[in-house]
């Protein structure tokens, strides 16, 4: 018969190699592309779920790593319409950082956000009725993103321990 203390172990075990299999899958999968450490074409190669809870944190982790002095702003008709690499911003490092049904609180805060990680030369701001709506909550996962104020590195263990990342793969 067996001691406790060798049943202990084995379920520690299991529950350990059950987590490094959650973080590995979740790191090399990445249906964000929030790491992008490895890209392999019909593994990989399409992040299906960067949008899809409505991009704040894909967007808020792509401005981060960028280097960019001029940012689009606006609602998802911005985020569709203008394009960052279009001519008129050939002397501009863009980055469209629109949001998809975004009001004037989230798009200030992106704001804020570009402006404490650039030195921005250049904002356009696309406007919209949507945006003066009287609702004045956050919508998708802005929570969760950068822009509003978590931590990054608490914001990339949650996305690598979550089982939810591990099934949009």
């Amino acid at each position: 018969m067996r001691s406790f203390f060798a049943h202990l172990k084995i379920n520690a075990f299991i529950l350990a190699a059950g987590l490094v299999f959650l973080f590995l899958g979740n790191l090399l999968i990445d249906p964000e592309g929030r790491f992008s450490l490895v890209n392999i074409r019909n593994f990989n190669h399409e992040k299906t779920e960067a949008m899809e809870n409505g991009g704040r944190a894909v967007k808020a982790f792509a401005l981060e790593r960028g280097n960019y002095d001029t940012i689009i702003l606006g609602t998802s008709r911005v985020n569709h319409g203008i394009n960052p690499t279009h001519p008129v911003f050939r002397s501009l490092q863009a980055y469209n950082a629109a949001l998809p049904g975004a009001n004037l609180y989230e798009i200030y805060q992106v704001f804020i956000f570009a402006r404490k990680t650039h030195r921005l030369k250049t904002v356009l701001l696309g406007m919209d009725f949507s945006m003066f709506s009287s609702k004045q909550t956050v919508t998708g996962d802005f929570m969760d993103s950068l822009f509003a104020g978590r931590n990054s590195w608490l914001s990339n263990l949650h996305y690598l321990a979550s089982f939810q990342t591990l099934l949009w793969a």
